[in-house]
């Protein structure tokens, strides 16, 4: 209910409580009375009006205490009613939350548990992995451009469309503007409201944009810094349609980029070595709230921030590490593609085999490698991790921007002197390996399990073994005794019938070991010995400077049966 509707409910009161009091009771008399008391007092204004009198008068005390009374009863009871809404609304929300949270979990649960054909996305507010120094934006994975803050001074804004008269378009705002280039809890408040009888159109920057346009200038410390990235939060659905730098204080502008994405954030990176004096960023509204057939933009502005490197020199890296993907078959190899730009380097883990450094990847279709290294102190050469093409040409590049080529014909480059240690080094190259999209184990672990305790005919493995065929490929050990007796009737196609009651004999189904004898009943130590290949797989991602990943796929293939093994060569092909 409205402030005016509660003050209307105070003022009749009164009424009622005054006809009681004079013994009012003709109806006529008292419509007339509380007509004309009413059109005195207007519930759309504030009903308290002090004024100081030279003499004391308690009656005028009270009826202006009454009316007090009135606006601050009216004013608490929609403040209530408005409390009321708003937990009505967070409840709501939050249960549309968590519903999709739900629902997002299921969905990532069963992706990561049962699927072989892997096609990963990146989106904002989904949990995808691990990141250091990475972000997601727009649908990509890119490194993390937060930065030294630059200094920002002398900010001015220009509305659009402009407060008229004759065309019905009133503009406010509320708030200190300066605060926006200042961080710090309480100072960043800026409310920008356009009111329009119609939906705004005009043109800019060669295209024909609808809705409000914010266009702010400011000034900034240029010195030698490198600008990377612009950032501004707002509270509101908005982006920046165009970012530009001047560095001849706003005589001519350079185009640095712009926001594809709507959101109540928004962020440009900005590619570029020159050190700009001013900026001007223009924000687009793109629909306002139609209220009785008037548009209302609203944008409220918190702050605005453009970062710099740190040093001219500086190489921006980022790491991003998935979740691990698991297979119900026993995993040995991974096929990997993807699309991105840049430099970056794609290294395939393997969980449970730490024995094994990640392997790196190239996308499948991709003939020339476009990675870093970091080139320790110490060091006078490195491996690549591609086989080089016959006779052909690397191209190395350092954090300083120099290049060099260096013609060789092995996969270990020396290095010259003159390269600084400890920085990273860009290389480029073609590469000669038609399977540099794939990840291969070529030999197995050993896992050891002790029983759980908890069912003494079944024995649950943590990994899923590696069979073999004709070979022993269950050791039973109790207490440390191997114990050969324990018959082994595996059929691997599935559950196996127990048919000699005289023999202690398992068989193996479903990662798990079932016995025709009680564990339980031993009083010793059971434990059991097997090769396994991985538990599970995931992908390491590195990113430098304004590289970028959207998608990748992973193919998991693992072997269903036991499998006919050379020891150099790996598992047939005919057992995937």
């Amino acid at each position: 209910m409205s402030i005016q509707n509660y003050k209307n409910i105070e003022i009749d009161k009164l009424i009622d409580q005054a006809f009681s009091q004079f013994n009012i009771v003709d109806s006529a008399e008292r419509l007339d009375i509380a007509s004309s008391i009413k059109s005195q007092l207007k519930t759309n204004d504030v009903l308290s009006n002090f004024t100081s009198e030279v003499i004391a008068s308690s009656s005028k005390y009270r009826a202006e205490v009454r009316l007090a009374l009135i606006d601050i009863i009216a004013q608490l009871l929609h403040a209530k009613d408005m409390n009321s809404k708003i937990n009505q609304l967070e409840g709501s929300s939050r249960e549309t939350i968590e519903e999709a949270l739900t629902k997002i979990h299921s969905l990532e649960k069963t992706i990561l548990q049962k699927a072989d054909n892997i096609k990963e996305t990146f989106e904002e507010h989904v949990d995808s992995g691990i990141h250091n120094n990475t972000m997601i934006k727009d649908g990509q994975l890119s490194v993390s451009k937060f930065g030294t803050l630059s200094k920002l001074s002398n900010i001015n804004i220009v509305i659009s469309p402009a407060a008229s008269i004759q065309d019905n378009v009133t503009v406010s705002t509320s708030g200190n503007l300066e605060d926006l280039i200042y961080t710090g809890v309480g100072t960043d408040s800026y409310w920008v409201r356009v009111v329009t009888p119609s939906i705004p159109e005009f043109f800019e920057n060669n295209r024909m944009i609808k809705g409000a346009l914010l266009s702010l200038e400011l000034g900034a410390d240029s010195g030698n810094n490198k600008p990377i990235m612009a950032a501004i939060k707002g509270s509101g659905f908005f982006r920046i349609f165009s970012l530009e730098g001047s560095i001849d204080d706003g005589l001519t502008w350079d185009f640095l980029g712009k926001d594809p994405s709507y959101g109540d954030s928004s962020f440009v990176e900005i590619n570029s070595d020159i050190s700009y004096s001013s900026y001007r960023v223009k924000l687009h509204i793109p629909s306002g709230e139609l209220i009785d057939g008037i548009y209302y933009y609203n944008l409220g502005l918190h702050n605005i921030k453009i970062f710099n490197k740190n040093s001219f020199t500086e190489r921006l890296i980022g790491k991003f590490k998935s979740y691990s993907y698991t297979s119900d078959k026993a995993l040995f190899k991974t096929k990997f593609d993807c699309n991105f730009e840049g430099f970056c380097n794609f290294k395939i883990g393997f969980d449970g085999r730490k024995d094994i450094e990640p392997i790196q990847v190239l996308p499948r279709d991709m003939n020339t490698a476009k990675i870093f290294k970091f080139f320790k102190n110490g060091e006078d050469s490195i491996t690549l991790p591609f086989p080089l093409k016959e006779n052909n040409v690397i191209t190395i590049t350092d954090q300083y921007g120099v290049s060099f080529e260096i013609e060789t014909a092995t996969n270990i480059i020396s290095i010259p002197e003159t390269v600084q240690p400890d920085q990273y080094l860009f290389l480029e190259y073609k590469v000669n390996d038609n399977s540099k999209h794939e990840a291969i184990l070529s030999s197995a672990a050993t896992v050891t399990d002790e029983h759980d305790y908890v069912d003494g005919y079944v024995f649950k493995l943590s990994a899923v073994p590696w069979l073999k065929n004709n070979t022993e490929n269950f050791v039973i050990t109790l207490s440390g005794q191997d114990s050969s007796s324990i018959e082994n009737i595996s059929g691997y196609n599935g559950p196996v019938e127990f048919t000699d009651s005289t023999k202690k004999q398992f068989y193996y189904y479903n990662k798990k070991l079932y016995t025709n004898f009680n564990m339980l009943e031993i009083n010793q130590t059971v434990l059991v010995t097997y090769e396994s290949m991985c538990n599970s797989v995931y992908l390491d991602i590195e990113l430098a400077d304004y590289a970028k990943v959207n998608d990748y796929t992973l193919t998991l293939i693992g072997a269903t049966r036991p499998v006919y093994t050379n020891e150099n060569t790996g598992p047939s092909s005919s057992n995937a």
